[in-house]
């Protein structure tokens, strides 16, 4: 029958059809996109009340003591570790609690150290000066040999007045060297 139909009209019924296919199928997809809309409205209002609520949380954390107390803490902890960089040194070989290790192991049961004490100059080197007493002159002076035998120090000096005793010798001892 459908044969029977003439050709132009057969053109205009197909383009009909086709027309009326594509309305059901922008219907269909314009009640799916409205669909969807009306489901994303409320995930939308629930999620911009959340940002606003962390929003707030934020803000009252910045302003909180807590906040201030950390950039104080932090403050401090930069001024340390400059403090900590200037001793220890960029281009130190060895380290201080080392070089105090050296000098104790190099001293024997007749060397008494009273006390040690360390100055940094401007220039990277380094200075350690020793106070104590020695039994006699004989064991202050292998004290003395002990310690220039070391690689780390680059002078060991001490004074001739320091050997004017016999027994008992008092001694302060300079030991230069990049640490």
């Amino acid at each position: 029958m459908f044969n029977l139909i003439p050709e132009i009209e057969k053109k205009d019924i197909l383009r009909e059809y086709q027309l009326r296919r594509a309305v059901i199928a922008l219907t269909f997809l314009f009640i799916v996109i409205l669909t969807a809309l009306i489901f994303l409205v409320p995930s939308y209002i629930v999620s911009s009340s959340k940002k606003s609520e962390v929003s707030g949380r934020i803000e009252a954390v910045k302003h909180s003591t807590v906040t201030a107390e950390a950039t104080e803490i932090n403050a401090d902890l930069v001024r340390t570790n400059l403090k900590i960089q200037s001793m220890v040194g960029q281009d130190e070989t060895i380290s201080l609690s080392d070089i105090f290790e050296i000098i104790i192991a190099n001293k024997d049961s007749s060397i008494r150290i009273n006390g040690l004490e360390y100055r940094k100059s401007e220039t990277g080197e380094g200075s350690f000066l020793i106070l104590g007493v020695a039994r006699d002159r004989e064991n202050l002076s292998r004290f003395i040999r002990s310690l220039e035998s070391e690689e780390s120090f680059t002078k060991v000096d001490i004074p001739v007045s320091n050997f004017a005793q016999d027994k008992n010798a008092s001694f302060s001892i300079t030991i230069n060297g990049k640490f």
